[in-house]
């Protein structure tokens, strides 16, 4: 067993270490009843040690059925599976891994009070190299297609516009739109 001291230490010299990788999430989208995640792990050194991928999704508090008890951050899924996924090949310096995971989310459960976590793991000694969070949006919790324009009806009482400008494109949170004219 190591003294506290012995744990200080070697606390202390990995926390000195420089990152091996940055992990970037992207917003993670809420679908058909399902998270949508994707991330970028890229290595900014040249790696030549195995490693294992893991994503979860962490809930922030759930209430045990039988007890009553709150517990909190409760992992709900560990994606694709607890064993993760393995890459055995070098790295290259500035090579990025891209990841890809749905996941559906059961009844009751608020996608608001979800969190997504990735992380890379040493095969071997199950260390953590780095880990990245991203919060599900407040936004999640409808469906895309509720808020999807698929086109515009037109009536003799509203014309359509003969020039709509909308960007930028993709949208991520705003959206401009501009008329040729004023509405009034």
């Amino acid at each position: 067993s190591l003294s506290v001291t012995q744990l200080k230490d070697s606390l202390l010299k990995k926390t000195l270490l420089p990152a091996n990788f940055t992990i970037t999430i992207d917003p993670v989208k809420w679908q058909n009843k399902s998270l949508e995640i994707s991330a970028k792990i890229t290595a900014l050194t040249a790696f030549n040690e195995p490693v294992v991928f893991h994503a979860a999704i962490v809930d922030s508090s759930r209430v045990a059925s039988g007890t009553g008890e709150t517990y909190l951050q409760v992992i709900r899924k560990m994606l694709p599976d607890a064993a993760g996924m393995f890459r055995g090949r070098v790295w290259q310096k500035d090579e990025v891994q891209s990841l890809g995971f749905s996941c559906k989310v059961g009844p009751g459960v608020n996608p608001q009070d979800l969190q997504v976590v990735v992380f890379v793991a040493d095969y071997q000694s199950r260390g953590i190299y780095q880990v990245a969070t991203a919060n599900v949006p407040a936004q999640a919790k409808r469906d895309a297609d509720e808020n999807t324009v698929t086109g515009l009806v037109t009536n003799k009482h509203y014309p359509l516009p003969q020039s709509l400008t909308a960007y930028p494109n993709p949208v991520r949170q705003e959206v401009t739109l501009t008329l040729p004219q004023s509405l009034t």
